[in-house]
């Protein structure tokens, strides 16, 4: 019969758990974990949560377009020099020739009413008159007798216009007046015209005119011309 001591019996369980533990396999390591493939669908955050199909478009409803520009503005039209000219010609008066004795020359596109009547009748009268030929019925009845027997004793001697240079004609004690230049050769005249209306037509009444210069020469006087469009560069 064998006697067992405390510290026998703790030795051998000790003996008997180093034992166990060196019988046991080391398990193998587990093979690295391959990543999923990438696909076109993200992987859901949460899996569990349900999942909301997108809402489809409602059937027979069109989507409004966007509203598009409206239209350009047209571009402003060139310039080509026609519309400046005539833009020009509609803002300012025309500029006429001017002489050196009666100043500058009447445009009867620039008047109207009875001034370019008168105008009018003043220049017929002139044309006749440098044709040698006095018209009677250019001439207002209170003086024609005394003014045709005037120009045809002028047009006997040869005091007779080739041209003639003719002004505005302006408003004067219920008259019309205008400056008149007569040329002829070898010699000049200026004066003043005086039409009245009579019958309801303007017809010349007087003419201011030493018509015996026109067959004298005129001395030259050595005059200086300023054309009209300067003459506000030298104060005039």
């Amino acid at each position: 019969m064998s006697l067992r001591t405390p510290a026998a019996g703790l030795l051998v369980a000790a003996l008997a758990i180093a034992s166990c533990s060196r019988s046991r396999a080391v398990p193998a390591a587990s093979p690295a974990a391959t990543p999923a493939p990438v696909t076109g669908t993200q992987p859901r955050a949460n899996p569990a949560a349900p999942v909301i199909p997108a809402k489809a478009a409602t059937p027979g409803v069109a989507r409004a377009p966007p509203p598009r520009p409206g239209p350009a503005p047209a571009p402003a039209p060139a310039d080509t020099g026609t519309y400046g000219l005539l833009a020009l010609g509609a803002a300012q008066a025309r500029v006429m020739p001017e002489d050196f004795l009666i100043g500058p020359v009447g445009d009867s596109r620039g008047l109207s009413g009875d001034e370019r009547a008168a105008f009018a009748a003043a220049s017929t009268f002139l044309e006749a008159f440098c044709r040698g030929s006095v018209e009677d019925d250019l001439l207002a009845a209170p003086s024609r007798e005394e003014l045709a027997g005037m120009l045809r004793y002028a047009v006997a001697r040869g005091e007779v216009p080739t041209s003639w240079r003719l002004g505005s004609p302006h408003r004067s004690r219920g008259q019309m007046v205008c400056t008149v230049r007569l040329l002829g050769a070898p010699g000049t005249a200026e004066g003043d015209m005086y039409l009245a209306k009579d019958g309801g037509s303007w017809m010349v009444t007087d003419l201011q005119v030493n018509l015996a210069q026109l067959a004298a020469p005129r001395p030259d006087r050595g005059e200086r011309f300023f054309p009209s469009p300067y003459q506000w560069l030298l104060g005039e």
